[in-house]
């Protein structure tokens, strides 16, 4: 197959009620036309290649390939959807091809222009041909831990990522907030983020409902019933460009 006739494709948002506490929202679904949407899923294709130079870099295991591309993708929708940005691309730095990278998946980060406070968007990624109730609950499970905040490692990793780069001035911030101001809670909100080739809508609507922390919680599922096609078609294109510069 090809991207171009990718087939089964829709996307699926589900987010809880704003909190009294001033918020950041993600953008609307409605304003997410589903041909903008598509495009953005395709765009993969370029961000993965632009993540590992070689042909020889790029995972064989298929689960690597399928967990790696779910995280592109949560990236691209952050980047793209809503008003957060991830700054790092931590698979970049990945140092083994077949091997996946341990910690929070993504972190999205905005500054609030009222409190000039960050906020965060800690973010676990899925990627399944059929996604069980059971691969959802383990993304819960690792959006709860460290109280449900993104991880002191995985804070430290962007900030030094971003000072290397450059970015000063948002690696500073980053340590301010572990180091001098703490985050609260109400400055996270967690996405729970699915690529797979079933309707993911059942067991993240279920996830949502059994949640009980004081966090606020969206779920992205993105479907392409031709789940590991599409994954197989991603990587030959990338590799084929990466063979022909």
């Amino acid at each position: 197959m090809s991207l171009a006739t990718t087939s089964g494709f829709f996307l699926v948002i589900l987010q809880t009620s704003m909190s009294a506490s001033r918020r950041l929202p993600l953008s609307s679904p409605a304003t997410t036309p589903p041909r903008r949407g598509l495009r953005t899923f395709c765009n993969a294709s370029e961000k993965l290649q632009q993540q590992r130079s070689s042909p020889r870099n790029y995972p064989k295991a298929k689960a690597i390939r399928s967990g790696d591309l779910g995280e592109i993708l949560a990236t691209e929708y952050i980047t793209e959807q809503t008003s957060y940005e991830a700054p790092v691309k931590r698979l970049r730095w990945k140092d083994h091809r077949n091997m996946a990278m341990r910690g929070d998946d993504v972190i999205g980060i905005v500054k609030d222009p009222a409190t000039q406070r960050l906020q965060f968007l800690k973010t676990e990624a899925k990627s399944r041909q059929v996604l069980a109730a059971g691969v959802v609950a383990d993304a819960r499970e690792a959006l709860d831990k460290d109280n449900g905040l993104p991880s002191a490692h995985a804070l430290s990793y962007i900030a030094s990522r971003l000072h290397e780069q450059g970015s000063h001035d948002l690696a500073d911030a980053i340590d301010d907030a572990q180091l001098k101001l703490g985050i609260p809670p109400q400055t996270v909100r967690h996405m729970l983020f699915t690529f797979s080739g079933n309707d993911p809508t059942a067991q993240l609507t279920a996830s949502l409902q059994g949640y009980g922390g004081a966090i606020a919680q969206s779920s992205v599922g993105v479907r392409v019933e031709t789940h590991g096609e599409f994954i197989g078609a991603v990587y030959d294109l990338v590799i084929a460009n990466a063979n022909n510069d």
